[in-house]
C-alpha cells in the first residue's frame, strides 16, 4: 500500500489572507497597481522554491510594497515580513479563503532584506524583499 500523495495549496493566496488578517487596513494581491496606490499596497507573487518530503511546501516569494512615499511604502515592507516572521506561531489553524482551502504557515525566513526599486515609468516609490515560507501540505 502506498502513501497517499501530498496536496501543497496556493501559496500566495495563504500569505495575502495571512496578511489580510495581522495587518491593519491591508491592502494587496499578486497583481501591481495600476499607479500610485492611495494606501500601501502589497505585492506576493512566488517565483519558485521546491517541496521537502513529507508534507512541506517551501515557496520562494518576491513581497514588494508600493506607496505614495518612499517611508510608506518601506514602513508597509518591514511590517509584512515582522508578520511573516511570527507566522509559524500564529497561523495554528487550517483556513479557507471561501471554498479554497489554504495551506498554513509554519516558519518564514528572509532571503533578502528589504531593497528600494522605484517604478520607473510611474516614479512610484517600492520596496522589494525575498522570502521563503514553508507552508504544510493541506492534508498533513
Amino acid at each position: 500500500m502506498s502513501a497517499a500523495a501530498p496536496r501543497f495549496g496556493d501559496a500566495e493566496l495563504s500569505v495575502l489572507d495571512y496578511l489580510s488578517r495581522h495587518l491593519a487596513n491591508f491592502q494587496g494581491s499578486t497583481d501591481f497597481p495600476t499607479g500610485t496606490p492611495a494606501q500601501p499596497w502589497i505585492v506576493a507573487r512566488r517565483y519558485g522554491g521546491n517541496y521537502r518530503p513529507p508534507a512541506i511546501d517551501y515557496a520562494r516569494l518576491s513581497l514588494e510594497s508600493w506607496a505614495a512615499s518612499r517611508f510608506d511604502a518601506q514602513a508597509r515592507l518591514q511590517e509584512a515580513i515582522g508578520a511573516l516572521l511570527v507566522a509559524g506561531r500564529l497561523d495554528t489553524t487550517p483556513r479557507a479563503k471561501g471554498d479554497i482551502p489554504l495551506p498554513r504557515i509554519v516558519r518564514t525566513f528572509v532571503e533578502s532584506g528589504p531593497q528600494f526599486f522605484p517604478e520607473a515609468p510611474t516614479d512610484c516609490p517600492r520596496w522589494i524583499s525575498t522570502v521563503a515560507v514553508y507552508m504544510r501540505a493541506l492534508d498533513a
